[in-house]
């Protein structure tokens, strides 16, 4: 691994380097590598090199954190389980919005007149996605459309003549239930996907090229509840029913193939989340035993010729993490401070709105044992918490599968 050209070397570093002798180099020099290291496979290699190289670099620094309800004032809560701290920021491209996905470390964001914008809490950088319009109000099976004044309204009363405006904490309800990226939206090729609210269509664009969001039936006989990112430009499109349909979005015309017909699903199982982890697709649910609530971990080879779930006990040095609100999680290897073989949940499932803290809800996967674990009071008018996101992409590579 080259040194940066900006970094000047004094006679006594270059006959070290040329010795391999580069585990004795300053610690503030590695530090300053350590911020220009491009990729996360690079510092992850990085690290491996010795003890004073892991220290320039420390993992607490991409520990998940959970991010608490909106706030009005453009400022934004984050809770970091690894060490319990409360983290706060200065958002102002928050206010006047709401959240309706986590991707890619990137929020995405809407406005009461269905405007979409990404924004990096952690640079402040934004994209802008095409805005809902009236043909994707339709496609969401609710009789919503936007008046002359440029406001969303929905028809209310059972014969449709009575109209309200939708307030801004309905358009995630009523418009774009989550937004997934394949990639960082300020990279080339990225594309963006929208589980729409009671619908059997997905939408999607690509990133910074379309101006108006394109629809693809999912082929399924029951309305999508889930989207999750493969690799490339393939998707996949999970229906209520546990019905799965790949979304292929490369080249000029789209593609869906419906697995549904030769797919084994889960029985008596309430999905909380699906997630991809090591190129397999993972389903996070519940279920009920006498009278008690388990959560169960479950995993599809969904392109291998036999598609049926299995029951995941041990999914190794990994941690999942899971939102109540948005049905798409992510698994991260596990760092200081979190417990792996374990599903972090955003909220107490169990949890009323009426609650005066927020709790996580921690499972071992192996044996089902819930713990609770309270870490700050609910701000009044506000509910659970929101979304997980990864502050930098997980640094490591299992199976030849990068973790999301």
């Amino acid at each position: 691994m080259a040194a940066p050209s900006t970094l000047r070397r004094s006679p006594r570093l270059q006959a070290r380097l040329q010795q391999g002798r580069i585990t004795e180099l300053p610690s503030d020099l590695l530090r300053c590598i350590a911020q220009r290291l491009p990729s996360g496979q690079d510092v992850a290699s990085f690290r491996l090199t010795g003890r004073l190289w892991r220290d320039a670099v420390p993992l607490r620094g991409f520990a998940p954190l959970l991010m608490l309800p909106e706030s009005q004032d453009g400022s934004a809560t984050f809770y970091r389980p690894s060490d319990g701290k409360i983290l706060t920021a200065s958002l102002p491209d928050l206010q006047g919005k709401v959240v309706c996905g986590s991707s890619r470390w990137w929020l995405a964001l809407v406005d009461e007149a269905a405007s979409v914008t990404l924004l990096n809490p952690f640079t402040g950088a934004t994209v802008a996605l095409p805005p809902a319009d009236n043909k994707l109000g339709a496609v969401c099976f609710r009789k919503l459309s936007m008046d002359v004044d440029g406001r969303w309204v929905v028809h209310s009363s059972p014969n449709y003549n009575e109209v309200r405006a939708i307030t801004l904490s309905e358009t995630r309800e009523l418009l774009f239930r989550n937004i997934v990226l394949s990639s960082q939206p300020d990279s080339p090729g990225c594309v963006a996907m929208a589980q729409l609210p009671s619908s059997f269509s997905v939408a999607f664009c690509r990133v910074g090229v379309d101006r108006s969001w394109t629809f693809l039936h999912a082929d399924l006989t029951c309305r999508i509840r889930s989207v999750v990112h493969c690799h490339g430009s393939m998707f996949l499109a999970i229906g209520e029913s546990l019905g799965i349909s790949i979304c292929y979005l490369a080249g000029a015309t789209p593609s869906v193939v419906a697995l549904w017909r030769c797919f084994i699903s889960p029985e008596w199982i309430c999905p909380r989340s699906y997630l991809q982890v090591d190129g397999k697709l993972h389903l996070v649910g519940t279920v009920l035993e006498n009278n008690t609530r388990h959560t169960r971990v479950y995993k599809c080879d969904v392109f291998a010729g036999k598609r049926m779930w299995s029951r995941v006990m041990d999914i190794g040095h990994q941690t999942l993490f899971v939102s109540n609100i948005f049905m798409s999680g992510h698994g991260g290897a596990s760092i200081a401070g979190l417990t792996m073989n374990y599903v972090y949940f955003s909220e107490h499932l169990d949890g009323r709105q009426e609650d005066p803290d927020h709790k996580l809800e921690i499972y071992n996967i192996a044996n089902g044992r819930p713990e609770l674990l309270t870490y700050k009071k609910k701000v009044q008018g506000f509910s659970e918490a929101l979304c997980w996101i990864q502050p930098k992409p997980n640094l490591w590579r299992q199976g030849g599968h990068a973790n999301e």
